[in-house]
């Protein structure tokens, strides 16, 4: 067998056709886009002070939430961009949420 390694984690479903692994992937996963910024859907802004660039939050309505590396007063939650975990768990709560018709 060979060993697959990547740079990030890696989990795959093996099964045999009719088991439904489309309908399981699509309750269990979101779909995380990266650019489409002129679509409106929930984003995640993501910003680094270093780079020195304007947010975009103010002049998209979609965006729910901003992850940088300096705090920043903007009204929407703000989570450290230095800590995935945290963005995950934040994510994870608005598609319960969804799912459930409430707002974490």
């Amino acid at each position: 067998m060979t060993h697959f390694t990547a740079p990030f984690p890696v989990i795959g479903f093996a099964a045999r056709s009719g088991t439904g692994k489309t309908t399981l992937l699509a309750r269990l996963l979101p779909v995380l886009v990266e650019g489409f910024r002129q679509v409106a859907f929930p984003k995640i802004e993501l910003h680094r002070a270093a780079a020195g660039k304007a947010l975009l939050y103010p002049n998209d309505e979609s965006i729910i939430a901003i992850a940088s590396d300096e705090s920043i007063n903007s009204g929407l939650p703000c989570l450290d961009i230095n800590q995935p975990e945290a963005i995950t768990v934040f994510i994870l709560d608005i598609i319960a949420a969804n799912q459930t018709g409430t707002r974490t």
